[in-house]
């Protein structure tokens, strides 16, 4: 792997003892903690070889964030639309790391795979930037309208499904469940 980024000029640094590898790129949106249009991906080897992760850590921190319901639901949108990106979130310290794996089992990931997964990751990043800096900051989440149609299809069918209606009140909206559902399954909701 490392052999490709230096066929492709891409500035990396090797840490054997831990099979990653670390890459630096500039970025067009994504603005890193320090405010710089630069990011970091470290590409990590299972030790058997089995798969493969390309990782940004740190992308974001949510650890002063109060109200995390915008974020949740900015980086479950994120997720559901993209699928091969996944932004995941630490309940520990608030990291929001951004990554891809895949499994290579007894193959060894090609050039092209290598490249492909790494500028995946940096356009997904700079395509969400905005997204989910308003959800840090808890400014509505905007997403394109065509987005908006599907998502929504998607709850009507899950609300539909479940029997339930959306009741918001002055405070907060809330979620009820109807009173003719003769559902004999537990109380619980599962979106």
């Amino acid at each position: 792997i490392a052999l490709f980024l230096e066929k492709n000029q891409i500035q990396h640094s090797v840490r054997e003892q831990h099979n990653v590898i670390m890459t630096y790129f500039e970025t067009e949106t994504y603005l890193n903690r320090n405010e710089e249009n630069h990011m970091q991906i470290l590409i990590i080897i299972e030790k058997s070889g089995r798969s493969i992760q390309f990782i940004v850590p740190h992308c974001y921190s949510a650890s002063n964030t109060i109200n995390k319901s915008a974020l949740f639901e900015a980086i479950l949108n994120i997720n559901w639309e993209n699928r091969i990106v996944q932004y995941r979130y630490d309940v520990k310290d608030g990291e929001i790391r951004v990554g891809l794996s895949y499994p290579l089992e007894d193959a060894h990931p090609s050039e092209k795979q290598v490249l492909a997964s790494l500028f995946l990751l940096i356009n997904t990043v700079n395509k969400y930037h905005p997204t989910l800096i308003g959800a840090l900051q808890d400014d509505p989440i905007h997403f394109p309208e065509h987005e908006k149609e599907r998502v929504n299809l998607i709850l009507d069918s899950l609300f539909e499904e479940q029997n339930l209606t959306l009741n918001p009140t002055p405070d907060q909206p809330k979620i009820t469940q109807n009173d003719e559902s003769d559902s004999s399954e537990d109380e619980d909701v599962w979106l």
